[in-house]
């Protein structure tokens, strides 16, 4: 039989009593790590809108 966990999300790893002295320990807070995090994602997306689509590749020699 297989059981299929979903990965717990951001608020919900945040919310684990373990990680207050992890972020404790690296002088961070739980809102810097959200904030991080959402910064990343909209990074991931601005990147992709500028990459274009990838089947539609176009193989030209970037440089010299």
């Amino acid at each position: 039989m297989r059981i299929c966990r979903k990965e717990p999300t951001v608020d919900e790893l945040l919310a684990d009593p373990m990680m207050e002295p992890v972020l404790n320990y690296s002088r961070t807070t739980a809102d810097e790590v959200r904030s991080l995090m959402s910064d990343v994602a909209e990074r991931l997306a601005t990147a992709k809108e500028g990459y274009g689509d990838p089947s539609a590749e176009d193989h030209s020699i970037l440089c010299d």
